[in-house]
């Protein structure tokens, strides 16, 4: 069953609890859940039938089946975890699954899995039975994110409540014995509206969407702030750059030549090229003389950088440089 889970694609989701700008991350399944959901349909099983326990898994659910209906009640008579089986279908392999701690024998698995799954603040699990089957259906995403605010806020709700707001977020139809705990929830104003429309506060739904524009915002705001602080750094590293290049600049025989031959005045780059005896369509001078202009230690003298008549002079930034290279 380890090795079945392992192959579940079970990524991580981000859910917003109420009061918070920060979004938690957690696991779209609980490893324990879906074990639990596994081993009872591994339990369970009508083996007479001779079928095999069907695992599905969708975008957003698992779906796990097994053959034969409930041995004894509904999976409704074991979400309070106030009922104990007197009987299994299967004794012996579930005697021995408890003693490997695969399963509680005092049928407190679907009342466990309930809990687990409010805890997370993810939809209840479903079960579909036929005379053929039981189906129990694990969500792996939200469904309304009120319903799962309230249930990480409000850690006082009791399972009837919490029932309750499952299927009105799921738009299901309400026990007939809900009565109860719908005063409850009105009284909170946690729900509104009368039967058949009941459904999650608006009030409820606006801090929700409040929180969600305050997380976005602050998402925004931090992306912006960290790209300025890359910005910020990467002017830092091309003044490094530029500072190692100068330093290179300076101690190369051309770039200090060309320095020195621009202190007797401006000259072109085939006059510099024929005092350094280099040749002036060379890529080495090429560059040298466009580090030179990027590092300001030399300008042109006209306007116009490919004018044909263009000649150089040194800045007073190339002095102050060769200077303190002569030294």
């Amino acid at each position: 069953t380890s090795k079945l889970f392992n192959r579940i694609r079970n990524i991580q989701i981000r859910i917003l609890p109420e009061k918070t700008l920060l979004a938690v991350e957690v696991a779209k399944y609980d490893q324990k859940v879906v074990l639990e959901g596994l081993h009872n349909c591994l339990a369970h099983q009508d083996y007479t039938k001779n079928s095999r326990i069907i695992v599905t898994e969708y975008l957003d659910r698992l779906t796990m089946q097994n053959a034969g209906s409930f041995f004894e009640g509904d999976p409704m008579d074991y979400i309070y975890g106030e009922k104990t089986p007197s009987r299994y279908r299967n004794t012996m392999l579930v005697q021995a699954m408890t003693k490997l701690n695969m399963i509680d024998s005092m049928g407190y698995g679907i009342h466990d899995m309930f809990i687990k799954q409010a805890e997370r603040g993810f939809p209840l699990q479903d079960y579909t039975e036929t005379q053929d089957s039981v189906t129990v259906t694990i969500y792996g995403h939200i469904i309304d994110e009120a319903y799962s605010s309230m249930l990480l806020r409000k850690t006082n709700l009791k399972p009837d409540e919490i029932i309750c707001l499952d299927r009105i977020q799921k738009g299901l139809e309400l026990p007939a014995d809900a009565e109860d705990a719908l005063r409850e929830l009105r009284k909170a104003h946690l729900v509104e509206g009368r039967r058949p429309h009941i459904r999650i506060s608006q009030d409820v739904e606006q801090v929700v969407s409040n929180l969600r524009e305050q997380s976005q915002k602050q998402k925004k705001d931090g992306y912006v702030l960290a790209m300025g602080a890359q910005a910020e750094q990467r002017a830092q590293a091309e003044q490094r750059a530029q500072a190692e290049q100068g330093a290179q600049a300076g101690s190369t025989s051309m770039s200090f030549g060309i320095l020195n031959h621009l202190l007797n005045g401006s000259k072109s780059k085939k006059e510099l090229a024929s005092l350094l005896n280099v040749k002036s369509g060379t890529g080495n001078y090429k560059r040298t003389i466009q580090l030179l202009l990027k590092l300001k230690l030399i300008e042109p003298t006209k306007i116009k950088n490919r004018n044909p008549n263009q000649t150089y002079r040194i800045t007073e930034q190339g002095k102050k440089h060769l200077t303190e290279r002569m030294q």
